[in-house]
Parts: C-alpha cells; structure tokens; sequence
C-alpha cells in the first residue's frame, strides 16, 4: 500500500510555518500599536511644555547713603545655578562725569565655617562673598561715591545684570529697575544702621561702603576676659545681632571711626582672633585699630597675611593647602574672565580691584605651598 509521505508531511509543516509567523504578526502588531500610543502621549506632553531656558530676575532692591557713599542693594534669582555676576551701570541723563562704582555677590545662604584661616563669610551662616551660587540666590551690592550736583540736583540710572550659567557658556541678563538719586537724599534718606534687627540691607550698605581689611588680633597670655566682654566693655562697641558670627559696631565712639564694623570668626579658640574689618578708608582704619589696642593692653594687631608668613617660618602648616591654592587659583581665573569683559563696559575697570585681591590671595597660597613643601 502506497503512501503519499511527502503530501502529509507538507500540510503539517505549512500548517506550523503559518501559525507562527501569524503570532509573530499579531506581536509586532500589538507592539507598534503600543509604540504608537506611547508615541502620541510623549508629543502632547512635549507640546504642552515649552522650552526652558534660563532665566535672571531681579526681585528687590534698596538704595542707601552712608560713608559718602550710595550704596543699592539687589536680590537676584535665577533658574539654574550661576556664577560671574556682572554689573553694567550708568547714568541715564547726560552727567557730568563717567560713572565709576564697585560691586560684590553674595549668597544668601551658606554653613557654618569652621576654617578662620581661608574663611571667606561675611556673617558666617548668613553671607558668603563668593562667584558661584548653589542656591540660585544672590545679593548684589553697588557703591559708588556721591555725584557731584553742579549743573542738575537729580539724575537717574539704568543698567543690567549680566550672569554667566554654571557649567555652560550661555549667558543670562537681566534688566535693572531705575534708580533715582538726588540732591535731597541727604536729608530724607533713612540713616539708622543698628542692625539690631537683623537687617540685611544695612549690613550690604555698610559693607559695600567700606574698606576690607583681614586682621589678626593677638591677646596677651595672661588675657581671660570673655570675647564679648573684651569688645562691648572694654572697647565700648556694640553687639549685633546678625547670624553666627560675633559682630560688632563702633557707634558713637568717635566721629572718626564710628560705623566701622567688626566681625570676629567664630571658630576662635586660642589667642589668636581672626578679623574682618570694614572701615570707611584706610585713613580710618588706623585710629580704630589704635583704639582697640588701648583697650586691649597688652594685644598686638597686624595683617593676615603677615601673620600667616611668620606661620610658615615657624613651621605651622595648614591642612588641605594645595586644595585651598587651587580654589584659590579658580577664583583668580574667574576674576580675570569678568575684568576682561568689564573692559567693554562703561565702568567695567572697577573690576579691577576684585581681580588684584584673587591674585594677592593665590600668591599668598603659592607661597606656603613652596615653603612647605
């Protein structure tokens, strides 16, 4: 009996071939009509989201008068964080002079320093003089000193912020509102710089107003009175009550020095205190300096970076130094980038001066570094 083998096995093998691809149809099917769906819904959602960009906007500002001086304070917030805050000023009616003025940035919002050597806080806890801004936040002070009002008694000015996105070249600007100063500032302008309420604009103002110079106080051996004893009692200045930080103020000590501002590191556990001063000149800072070394019998008072030279001839070594040269170094570059860039601005070359104290502090560096290696 005959069998048609070829014919009966042909029919089971079509069978199978058919079944399968037609289950692999029905998954690719299934799986683009999925893809499909899925496709649509990421369109709509991109379609109903416009295209980020960063943005600067500045939310307040204040403007004060102290140390013969206008000091307008701004706060500043942008999307993403930045750095290389830029300000670009001037006048908008045609004064008689160029106007030159001096700007800083703060954030807002820093940690409790531990290191009184390389401190750069303001107020620790509350400012920190810096480039680079985490939070997205930052304050800008701009002094400039009073305008000679010959031929008018009021002027206004204009300008913009310029910031520069961390980790990216894209710029980001931002308008700033008119200010107007006049002639009779200096009688209705509110003059009160207690800070005994914390006010943050007072502080900026008496800050930006003044010169910065970093000191070191050191006590006698013998020395026990408490530190705020040692400036409230004996060298009748006054507590405020800002942040962390042990801050006082000379008010109505002497009509040299009255105003200058005192700010001691917290992190003080020896003899040696760490000094922040802000004076309105150098002219000023010297008297001070004397009245608080009659106060203090027995003290000496000299520059920081004096006293951290005698450090390393001494052998005193500081920790993370070469971390600290190469922050240090960063800062400079950062510096040098913005001054390069105020140079094609009205009033940029005020930059100038922020660049000269990066580089004095990454030499300083370099030079314990060589010594200590």
């Amino acid at each position: 009996m005959e069998m048609d083998i070829d014919d009966d096995f042909s029919d089971i093998s079509e069978d199978k071939i058919h079944s399968f691809l037609q289950s692999k149809l029905n998954e690719i099917t299934a799986e683009k009509q999925n893809l499909e769906i899925m496709l649509k819904e990421r369109q709509q959602e991109l379609s109903e989201t416009p295209s980020q960009e960063a943005t600067l906007q500045v939310e307040s500002h204040w403007k004060k008068l102290v140390n013969c001086k206008y000091v307008i304070g701004f706060k500043v917030s942008c999307s993403e964080k930045f750095q290389d805050i830029q300000v670009c000023l001037n006048y908008c009616d045609n004064f008689e002079k160029t106007l030159e003025y001096e700007t800083r940035s703060f954030s807002a919002s820093v940690a409790s320093c531990s290191n009184h050597v390389s401190c750069q806080c303001i107020v620790c806890g509350v400012l920190l003089q810096t480039n680079f801004f985490d939070n997205k936040q930052a304050y800008v002070s701009i002094s400039f000193e009073m305008p000679e009002f010959l031929k008018q008694s009021h002027t206004s000015l204009s300008g913009y912020i310029l910031a520069t996105i961390s980790g990216k070249l894209d710029q980001v600007s931002a308008e700033l509102p008119d200010i107007s100063i006049s002639i009779n500032d200096f009688t209705t302008m509110p003059n009160n710089f207690s800070l005994q309420d914390q006010s943050l604009p007072n502080l900026l103002t008496l800050i930006a107003s003044g010169q910065q110079s970093d000191l070191v106080m050191i006590l006698p051996d013998e020395w026990v009175t408490p530190l705020e004893c040692t400036f409230e009692i004996n060298c009748s200045l006054t507590y405020l009550h800002v942040g962390n930080g042990c801050f006082y103020l000379a008010n109505r000590v002497s009509e040299v020095f009255d105003r200058s501002v005192l700010i001691v590191h917290p992190d003080n556990q020896s003899k040696e205190l760490f000094l922040k001063v802000y004076t309105a000149n150098e002219n000023v800072l010297y008297p001070f300096v004397h009245h608080l070394l009659s106060n203090i019998k027995g003290s000496y008072i000299l520059p920081k970076s004096v006293f951290l030279k005698m450090s390393i001839s001494r052998g005193i070594v500081r920790k993370n130094l070469l971390k600290e040269f190469r922050n240090n170094m960063l800062s400079e570059v950062s510096a040098g980038r913005m001054y390069c860039k105020s140079l094609e601005v009205v009033g940029g070359n005020t930059t100038r001066s922020k660049l000269n104290d990066r580089e004095s502090k990454t030499d300083l560096t370099f030079l314990q570094v060589t010594s200590s290696s």
